[in-house]
């Protein structure tokens, strides 16, 4: 395939999540077309979204999809909406940058991580605690914020393990 089959590929695949977003008023099915488009213009293997909570004290745990696992039977889902707030800041008050969803909230600007088990730039225990509840490994991650057109956060997209084309 050449670099401008590519390129015109990309363009067609944004124009097509540009119209769904502007159709779509339900904001789960909004959540699961971002998800899926961006793992499939990274090649993702999974995708999980973050949403700022109506606080805006922390993160909630919102939406995920796992092209290798059924997360709604592996029971993570259910879990993962009941888990609670990621805060923003820590019990002494200062800003909680150990968790990289929250880092990048908190920051606005993306991180790109090679292998999360072999960084110790932040947290990453629940990752590894989930990862063997579903006998998955994680090893490559994005993330990135979520701004609305006015620079307000809206939330976080993480993008777990890039495979080759």
């Amino acid at each position: 395939m050449t670099s401008e089959h590519n390129y015109l590929n990309l363009i067609e695949e944004l124009n097509r999540f540009g119209i769904s977003l502007s159709k779509e008023r339900n904001l789960d099915h909004l959540l699961e077309i971002l998800v899926e488009t961006a793992m499939s213009l990274t090649h993702a293997q999974a995708g999980t979204v973050y949403l700022t909570d109506k606080n805006q004290t922390g993160l909630r745990f919102v939406f995920a999809r796992n092209q290798l696992i059924d997360l709604d039977k592996a029971g993570l889902l259910d879990v993962a909406k009941h888990s609670g707030v990621l805060p923003f800041r820590s019990t002494d008050g200062s800003e909680n940058h150990a968790n990289v969803s929250v880092h990048v909230a908190l920051t606005q600007c993306a991180v790109n991580i090679a292998d999360v088990y072999a960084t110790e730039q932040f947290n990453f225990s629940g990752t590894r605690a989930i990862d063997q509840k579903i006998g998955y490994r994680s090893q490559s991650m994005v993330v990135v914020p979520m701004v609305n057109h006015q620079g307000e956060l809206l939330g976080v997209l993480q993008l777990i393990n890039a495979c080759p084309k």
